[in-house]
């Protein structure tokens, strides 16, 4: 009797019942026995017989598990049943099981921590955004002047506070920087003065303590308390009774009345102040921003309210009008077009306008990055797919019995989706472990460059289990689908009748779909690979940056004076000791002083026009150019090695005297906008002043430098303007130093050092590097070596699962060909033969997938040309490294099993069937 009509016949009859094991494992069993007994009489042995019969039939529990998913039951019942089948399949393959967990891991886990970022930055809601009504940021400008928008004075906030009617509460703040000091140690930290209503108009109830009073808000108050964030609390080791201990901050000590819950840093979602003071403390600090607040508490803070449930934006900003008129009235003088609006407030920026929309913010960054981890799911489900046709063929004869059943095409695909569900959940699980850790050392590796608290909470919320569900989810269908339709469209009589071992079963076409899947796993790499190769270079260009003028022989000394507790006058006098002191040091050929420098995380940019033209056009709006502003003293430009092209640098007395005559010095870039085609020695201009609203006297221009880039993400120098140091007094400075071509910069380096530490000036050292080592520590800078780490990791994960998958599909397909290579070396093939016959349908795949690859590649080098300075979208260098990797990679995977199939006795491969 014919095998296929028996086993019909056998089974179908426990098909149409629902029997129980006892009469499962009757049938089953006596069906092997029939097998055995007919393979004995055909001159088997009786264990080769046994054998064959397994192998025929898939085992006795593969068989029953087959009977058993043709019973009728509920689609939850199915799908559980289905999912114990699966877990005990897997079960029994552990090499297979193991190994596309790892590889889902890798791309499910990607992905993971991509959306885990884009989560924490754009859609984990902040402390207190739960509460009812929006809290929404207040703003002042000319209606006429779109780009005139201003801070508000302490009066003001008041009048919006009382007379607004829409908002159930309102708070002013602003940012400053100050120096605490802890042990013997200085450093520079953002700190934020604040209205007592901070905490309650953003939704929030402090951890400990309370807020600040009305009369320790009031200007003029200089009441020394503060309120802890939660991360500084726990710098200091989180003691229990903080309340009523002081901390130094400017060198006065300031009484803690509060500790801030965790996760609040006010209302931007990455970072935030370290602690909170009272606006009324401002005139009780020296220094830079501080002192610059405390004279201009009438004009410099920023206002927020939480709006009445129910209130729209539109409702609001009506409501704001009547009080608009008086506001510019009373702030203005004659000048009563002054208008308040409402709008959202920013996750990102705080301003004293309106932030641009957040979502495009991070469009062009995170697509970027979200595109290249869904290339290595991709990837990594094709890699899956292609292990999944492999083992399919192991399968074929189960899925043919269970198709003999009377098992539909769609249970037979139900049940190898589930299968492959499980695999992608457990490889998503795994991977977003992977995530977490990966992101909690990111955070802490970027903590150290900036002098805020980060609260970025990358803990896994709901919205990251869900995104990773549907990444399982998407990579089941791309790795399982096309796998379960093919196998489940098998036809019958054949598969039953196939032996293990035999022919290639059409898996050979050169073109077939596991080559295909291959080869578009080779063309992904390849992009990947030389998108990560455009960010390599990208970082090392960053690494090898200057602005504009050398490195060598000198170092960078950062000084605050307010960490010291010094005012305008002391701290002038300070720096003016302590920098001819340093000129005078051993190995020291010329040192400087400035308010910035190139290449920093800070920048100060003003506004500059000529005299003759109004600040504003007819139009209304804001003429001039945008320029960094540097505050420098005498010998910058020597000391820098930046040539002036025209005229001259500072003179002593402009350094330090503030009563010296109003010069500027301007670079190229600005020159040539301002005054195109003539001399600009001798010509005046104007610009922004420090108090906002209004612009400085005329200055002379006395110099022209050489331009320079200020950003690592400038793409050629841009405009500045250099006013002398004299003429205005900055807290923080840096002072440039140049050392002797003979010198050893370390030794130089220990003895500016020392000298600081001697010199009695009560300055703050917050730093003293070289300037590269200050390049490498800014956030520009982490941020291109972070992009680029993940490019790369992401190029190397690709090219591994493309490897893996190649080697996985060479291995398998040679080893259905080991009859066919038998053959040919009993026939007086030679192993080089052999070899060259496996790597040359590797070479093929080769081909394919870089001719495609490069495609890929070029698109990808526009867009991450877009983000980068200094890369070319088609690099032909990264290009043919790129393809050298995946070539070495591609042959070294068909190598390895075309040896091992070059090996093989001839004997034994013909004894294989």
């Amino acid at each position: 009797m014919p095998i296929l009509p028996r086993i019909t016949g056998v089974f179908r009859s426990l098909a149409g019942r629902d029997p129980d094991d006892r009469d499962l494992d009757a049938n089953v069993r006596g069906y092997f026995d029939m097998l055995i007994e007919e393979k004995t009489a055909a001159g088997m042995s009786e264990d080769e017989a046994r054998r064959q019969a397994r192998i025929e039939m898939g085992g006795v529990e593969q068989v029953k598990e087959a009977v058993r998913a043709v019973r009728p039951a509920a689609w939850l019942d199915i799908f559980a049943r289905d999912a114990r089948y699966s877990l005990r399949l897997l079960a029994k393959t552990p090499a297979f099981s193991v190994t596309a967990i790892l590889v889902l891991a890798l791309g499910i886990g990607a992905n993971s921590a991509v959306f885990s970022v884009l989560n924490t930055l754009r859609f984990r809601p902040l402390p207190g955004e739960k509460q009812p009504g929006q809290v929404v940021g207040v703003y002042a400008h000319t209606p006429t002047r779109p780009n005139s928008y201003r801070p508000f004075s302490y009066a003001e906030y008041e009048d919006v506070r009382d007379q607004a009617g829409v908002f159930d509460h309102v708070m002013a703040h602003t940012s400053v920087y100050v120096g605490v000091t802890e042990g013997d140690a200085s450093r520079r930290v953002k700190a934020a003065l604040a209205t007592g209503s901070y905490f309650t108009t953003l939704g929030v109830r402090l951890a400990a303590g309370r807020s600040f009073s009305l009369d320790e808000e009031r200007p003029g108050s200089r009441a020394r308390v503060v309120v802890l964030s939660h991360p500084y609390w726990e710098g200091l080791g989180s003691p229990r009774e903080i309340l009523g201990q002081t901390i130094l901050v400017n060198v006065r000590r300031f009484t803690v009345i509060g500790v801030a819950p965790a996760g609040f840093g006010g209302p931007m979602a990455i970072a935030g102040p370290a602690f909170w003071l009272p606006v009324g403390a401002a005139e009780g600090l020296a220094g830079d921003a501080t002192a610059a607040t405390a004279r201009n508490l009438d004009v410099g803070l920023m206002v927020a309210g939480r709006l009445k449930a129910h209130v729209t934006l539109a409702a609001a900003n009506e409501a704001l009008k009547a009080l608009s008129a008086s506001l510019g009235r009373s702030s203005q003088g004659d000048d009563a077009s002054q208008l308040l609006t409402v709008s959202r407030l920013s996750r990102f920026n705080q301003g004293n306008a309106p932030a641009s929309e957040d979502a495009g913010e991070l469009a062009l960054p995170f697509g970027a990055l979200g595109g290249a981890a869904l290339i290595v799911l991709l990837v990594a489900s094709l890699n899956v797919a292609n292990m999944q046709l492999a083992r399919g063929s192991s399968r074929r004869k189960e899925i043919a019995m269970r198709l003999a059943l009377g098992a539909s095409r769609g249970r037979i695909v139900g049940q190898l989706m589930i299968e492959g569900l499980i695999l992608a959940v457990a490889g998503g699980a795994l991977g977003l472990l992977a995530s977490v850790w990966t992101l909690h050392a990111l955070v802490a590796s970027f903590t150290p460059l900036v002098p805020q608290s980060v609260y970025a909470n990358i803990t896994p919320d709901w919205r990251v289990v869900l995104a990773s569900l549907v990444f399982c989810t998407l990579s089941a269908l791309a790795f399982g689908l096309g796998p379960s339709w093919k196998l489940s469209r098998l036809d019958l009589l054949p598969e039953m009748k196939s032996q293990e071992g035999g022919g290639a079963s059409g898996g050979l076409r050169r073109f077939g779909t596991r080559n295909l899947l291959v080869a578009g796993q080779l063309a992904l790499s390849l992009a990947l690979l030389a998108a990560s190769g455009l960010f390599a270079r990208a970082a090392f260009a960053v690494g090898q940056a200057d602005p504009g003028y050398r490195f060598e022989h000198q170092l960078l000394v950062r000084l605050d004076a307010s960490a010291g507790g010094l005012d305008m006058t002391a701290g002038r006098e300070a720096y003016r000791q302590l920098l001819a002191t340093i000129r005078t040091t051993p190995g020291v050929e010329s040192a400087a002083i400035a308010s910035l420098v190139a290449f920093g995380n800070d920048r100060r940019t003003r506004r500059v026009w000529r005299p003759e033209m109004s600040e504003v056009s007819a139009a209304g709006t804001s003429r001039g150019i945008v320029a960094h502003s540097y505050d420098v003293g005498t010998a910058y430009f020597r000391t820098l090695r930046l040539p002036m092209l025209r005229g001259r640098e500072f003179t002593y007395a402009e350094e330090m005297d503030a009563a010296a005559p109003r010069v500027a010095i301007i670079d190229e870039p600005l020159a040539s906008a301002l005054f195109p085609g003539r001399d600009p020695l001798g010509q005046f201009v104007r610009f922004t002043a420090d108090r906002p609203g209004e612009a400085a006297p005329p200055v002379e221009i006395v110099g022209v430098a050489q331009g320079l880039r200020h950003d690592l993400t400038d793409r050629g120098p841009v405009p500045h303007i250099y006013l002398p140091l004299g003429s205005r007094f900055r807290s923080l400075l840096y002072i440039h130093v140049r050392t002797g071509a003979a010198s050893r910069v370390g030794n130089v380096q220990a003895a500016v050092r020392d000298t600081i530490r001697a010199g009695g000036t009560r300055l703050a050292l917050l730093g003293l590097q070289t300037p590269d080592e200050a390049r490498d520590a800014t956030g520009d800078s982490w941020l291109i070596r972070y992009a680029g780490g993940a490019f790369g990791a992401f190029g190397v994960i690709a090219l591994f699962m493309a490897a893996i998958g190649l080697y996985g599909v060479k291995a398998y397909l040679v080893a259905r060909r080991t009859r066919e290579i038998g053959v040919r070396l009993a026939l007086g093939a030679s192993t080089s033969d052999v070899i060259r016959m496996v790597l040359e349908d590797g070479v093929v795949l080769l081909v394919a997938g870089v001719a495609v690859g490069l495609l890929l590649a070029a698109g990808m080098g526009q867009v991450v040309s877009s983000l980068l300075v200094g890369v070319r979208p088609f690099d032909p260098l990264v290009l043919f490294v790129a393809t050298l990797v995946l070539s070495a990679a591609v042959l070294t995977a068909c190598y390895v099993p075309a040896l091992r199939a070059a090996r093989v006795s001839p004997m034994t491969a013909l004894r294989v069937e």
